[in-house]
């Protein structure tokens, strides 16, 4: 019996290739968390539909999935620099399915089901990163980067000489190496320029003191205003959309940069009389 995906590749070659080496920039330390302290490796999501196109052919047809339900819940948590906002954790249940030819016959999988969860400030974020988990982790088990899991490839370029196989998109493996992690093109110059523009304009459309809000910024990350990472400034992005949208945390927020600059003052205050 003949089998090949409908791309005219052999089938048990497609499972293999699911665990082709990416671009170095698909896979980054996980940050946070438990993940975070092991120093494990996520792999970034939107190199899944790439790999599909090619081996299985376009979604829909090649390759699809059916959400079986997805759910959500909030909670007001509080952060290090003083403000509470929402989490929003969402789950998901899905199944995936793939069309192949059996002695040149269009035939279709049997479903593989598999969930997924995502916690984010804003909910239709965290109901794709949900969806997108459910997605690795389905894909896992026909073979999506499987070296990830086998501590094989990670974030420190731990395997990138190696061609091997191995699957998956949203999870992880062991810190091993001590190369220093590939360059993320997402902390380029041009990227941080993007992120703090948009918090200038932000500021201005908000009616913010930009002198306060970087105070703050600073005194949250502890490091002065050019050592900001991108994530960092979209998180702050982020921060500032919910206030865009809510008055009640907008006011929180600019009573917050009151406070900030208020201690910064006192703080200023001492340190001259010291040096006088």
């Amino acid at each position: 019996m003949e089998l090949k995906t409908i791309t005219g590749k052999d089938l048990f070659e497609a499972f293999r290739e699911l665990d082709r080496q990416l671009p170095a920039h698909a896979y980054k330390k996980i940050e946070g968390g438990k993940g975070g302290k092991l120093g494990l490796t996520d792999i970034i999501p939107a190199f899944l539909p790439d790999l599909l196109l090619e081996l299985f052919g376009p979604i829909g047809y090649g390759w699809g999935f059916n959400l079986d339900g997805i759910d959500s819940s909030s909670k007001t948590v509080e952060r290090k620099g003083g403000y509470t906002e929402e989490d929003v954790t969402a789950t998901c249940k899905l199944s995936i399915w793939y069309r192949f030819l059996r002695d040149g016959e269009v035939a279709m999988s049997d479903p593989v089901p598999a969930t997924g969860g995502s916690t984010n400030t804003l909910i239709e974020w965290a109901m794709k990163g949900a969806l997108t988990n459910a997605l690795g982790c389905a894909w896992f088990f026909a073979g999506y980067q499987l070296s990830v899991y086998k501590n094989e490839r990670s974030h420190n370029g731990d395997g990138m000489h190696n061609t091997g196989h191995g699957p998956r998109n949203q999870q992880e493996q062991h810190h091993r190496s001590p190369q220093p992690p590939p360059p993320n093109p997402s902390n380029s110059h041009a990227a941080w320029q993007t992120a703090v523009s948009t918090i200038d304009q932000m500021l201005t459309g908000l009616n913010l003191p930009q002198d306060r809000y970087w105070k703050y910024a600073m005194a949250k990350y502890k490091t002065p205003r050019d050592n900001l990472t991108v994530p960092q400034l979209q998180e702050q992005v982020i921060l500032l959309t919910q206030c865009r949208q809510n008055p009640a945390k907008l006011d929180q927020f600019r009573g917050l940069l009151g406070d900030v600059a208020e201690k910064h003052a006192v703080a200023q205050g001492e340190q001259d009389g010291t040096m006088c």
